[in-house]
């Protein structure tokens, strides 16, 4: 009985400290750059300019939608301990469904991510 609260304090412990250092990363990483849609605001743009919207925006992600009668796109933004992730799942209806994951080092360039994106993007769009 003793162990078993024993190890249910250690796993609330180490909860109450991943909840902190997350907050303390959101903080640093986010709130410190006036939020995500300030922090993002180059990629929001390129993704209007493609004919996506903001659909969320959260504390840490951003999730941009494009949707038509046949097809989807999505990516979310995700904020995470030291960086970035920014994950695509799409429906193109016939021509199939696709999902990517891109991982960036916090502060990295938007222009770079953009093109590291558009790069994948287009070298799919030859291939289709």
């Amino acid at each position: 009985m003793t162990a078993g609260i024993f190890i249910g304090a250690i796993i609330v412990t180490i909860i109450i400290m991943f909840l902190l250092d997350r907050d303390k990363m959101q903080k640093e990483q986010v709130g410190n750059h006036g939020g995500m849609k300030v922090k993002y605001q180059v990629m929001i743009n390129w993704f209007n300019r493609n004919e996506y919207t903001v659909s969320k925006i959260g504390k840490d992600y951003i999730l941009i939608v494009c949707n038509t009668p046949v097809t989807t796109s999505q990516f979310q933004i995700l904020e995470n301990f030291g960086g970035v992730d920014i994950t695509w799942n799409a429906n193109l209806g016939v021509i199939g469904t696709f999902s990517k994951k891109w991982s960036f080092k916090n502060g990295t360039n938007q222009q770079h991510m953009i093109d590291v994106i558009n790069e994948y993007l287009e070298d799919l769009h030859n291939r289709i």
